[in-house]
């Protein structure tokens, strides 16, 4: 006997209906379960939080992550559930908890935005995103060779050439008087820094457009992956992840990633054994930890830290600038440093200017305000424990937002205001006095810190000490852009303008900008130990010159000429260097 489902009966309205039910009574069931069964259902927060991700992916859309997330502690407290399965604290004491000891992996970054996001887009996990704390803890000790201040005074003759060379080009835009947006101008200097001392050569010169494209390609997939990590986390669900990643990488983000620094080159810059203490040398020490990395890891973890490094730096460089200028007061005391120590740029090294306490202050004040890690980059899947006195269960989904700490009155004076004077000593009566300084933790603590902190404030002293001992800087349209309301957050800032004129420093009537033939002799020095530069770069000034190749004819060469030969040979391979210096 045939059996017959009552549905053949119905009408395809009635079926439609009763699917609408059934849907109604599941929503249903998932909002009484999020709000009043759930084990955190007691922490609290916006409605949709209790039982969607809508809160976060529209704030991520939105790009208003951290402006909203402060509003919502500002609400609610230091403790805020912003999704079903994940809470947001805002104390030190959270903060602490959180990051201060991660040696045994009971915070673990498996399950996290991030860790989601790189794995959607890159094939294996990297230093910042592998979740196993003994693989970490090997990984980070080999990569930690290209931080060592070492290492670091190593870097410094390269940092200063890109600098010179993109003085000069200010300097040839600043006689057409125009103006400049100083936050791309920035971010393109550094592009070629980092590209430069990730790999020991300027792989990626140019193609920052290429990466610019991306990120706003990033930026619009910011809310899918967010409803991706919560369907991940349904029981059942975990299978779809390949299929999720297929998808992904379908799309151009993976495939143009890879474009930025070509397989073939990186194995070319793998295989050269010049005495380089860049992030790619460092990775290929791996093996001394017994760790070995295939291809994929090996790609991943060059490409993850670069673009971490270049992306917070480069926003750290632009805020400095703007909050600088923004105020008076502290850009005329600031540059008064600067311009009072130095009587010249060969004299701008990044140890004294580590010894400027206002340049130094200013740093500090726009890491308080603008960190740049914000609490998706900072997740934590944590074990059953109890954090700020709230319990929470084992996994869930934990971060400090450092955003709303390091704003907060609770450890601050003045707290949304730019007073780079509180990082100085201050008198017993100053309002600045309790401040709470352990509360300012931009690079996080503990094992996962920021492994590259180091080099990046000498970057960023480097820079803003060359720009503002050179030049003289005025912001345009001071109300126009306002940084906290303008400028989109999510994993990263985006949209920020800077748009300022700039004039030439004037020492005892004459332009004190001056481009030095022993700053690019330490570059390629730098770049290449065994060769003498000196006296090459010389000798390949005057054959482009059609100078005859003697002492004599190298003695009329300018400053400049002995520059523009460096900065030819910088585009080179290693290989290059040799042929064109020494043949």
């Amino acid at each position: 006997m045939a059996f017959t489902s009552p549905l053949s009966t119905w009408s395809l309205g009635q079926q439609l209906g009763l699917a609408l039910v059934i849907l109604a009574l599941a929503l249903v069931s998932v909002i009484i379960y999020g709000c009043f069964l759930h084990p955190l259902r007691h922490i609290p927060g916006p409605f949709l939080a209790k039982f969607c991700p809508l809160w976060i992916m529209r704030a991520l859309h939105r790009m208003r992550f951290n402006s909203e997330l402060q509003a919502l502690h500002q609400q609610y407290g230091n403790v805020v559930r912003i999704g079903p399965n994940e809470v947001s604290f805002a104390s030190l004491e959270a903060e602490t908890a959180i990051y201060a000891k991660q040696e045994d992996g009971r915070f673990s970054k498996n399950g996290t935005f991030l860790t989601l996001f790189s794995d959607l887009v890159l094939n294996a996990p990297t230093l910042i995103t592998i979740p196993n704390p003994v693989l970490h803890r090997k990984l980070h000790k080999v990569i930690q060779q290209a931080f060592t201040p070492q290492a670091l005074a190593r870097q410094e003759p390269i940092q200063k050439l890109h600098i010179a060379m993109a003085m000069s080009e200010l300097g040839e835009l600043a006689k057409s008087g125009g103006t400049v947006d100083i936050a791309d101008t920035l971010e393109t200097m550094f592009w070629e820094i980092i590209g430069d001392l990730a790999f020991g050569e300027p792989l990626m010169s140019g193609k920052r457009p290429t990466y610019e494209s991306l990120k706003q390609l990033g930026k619009s997939t910011m809310p899918m992956v967010e409803a991706l990590s919560f369907f991940l986390a349904l029981p059942g669900i975990a299978s779809v992840f390949g299929i999720a990643r297929s998808l992904i990488t379908a799309l151009p983000f993976p495939s143009q990633l890879s474009k930025l620094v070509p397989s073939s080159k990186l194995r070319d810059c793998a295989e050269r054994q010049d005495g380089r203490e860049d992030f790619l040398t460092a990775i290929m020490g791996s093996e001394k930890q017994d760790l070995t990395l295939n291809a994929d890891a090996f790609f991943s973890n060059a490409m993850g830290l670069t673009l971490a490094g270049y992306q917070t730096t480069a926003t750290t460089l632009a805020a400095t600038f703007y909050h600088i200028l923004r105020y008076p007061e502290a850009y005329n005391r600031v540059c008064f440093e600067i311009r009072s120590t130095f009587a010249s740029d060969e004299e701008i090294t990044g140890a004294r200017l580590a010894r400027l306490p206002f340049l130094n202050a200013c740093i500090r004040e726009t890491l308080r305000l603008l960190p740049p890690a914000n609490g998706k980059t900072a997740q934590r899947t944590a074990p059953s424990c109890t954090i700020d006195g709230v319990h929470i269960p084992a996994g869930t989904t934990v971060s400090a937002d450092l955003y709303t700490i390091q704003r907060s009155p609770e450890y601050f004076a003045d707290p949304s205001a730019f007073r780079p004077e509180r990082w100085l000593d201050v008198a017993e009566d100053s309002e600045f006095k309790r401040d709470n300084r352990t509360a300012y933790r931009p690079f996080l603590i503990g094992s996962r810190a920021c492994i590259g902190r180091e080099m990046a404030q000498q970057s960023i002293r480097l820079i803003v000490g060359n720009l503002l001992w050179k030049y003289d800087f005025q912001l345009l349209d001071q109300g126009g852009f306002v940084w906290e309301r303008d400028a989109g957050s999510s994993l990263i800032y985006t949209d920020y303008k800077v748009m300022l004129c700039w004039n030439p420093v004037i020492s005892q009537g004459r332009w004190t900008h001056r481009i030095d033939e022993k700053t690019a002799v330490h570059a390629m020095e730098a770049k290449l130990p065994q060769v003498d530069w000196g006296p090459a770069l010389r000798l390949l000034a005057c054959r482009r010159k059609r100078l005859p190749t003697s002492r004599a004819a190298a003695a009329t060469l300018a400053p400049r000429e002995i520059f523009a030969v460096a900065r030819k040979l910088i585009g080179f391979g290693h290989t290059g260097y040799m042929r064109e210096a020494l043949n």
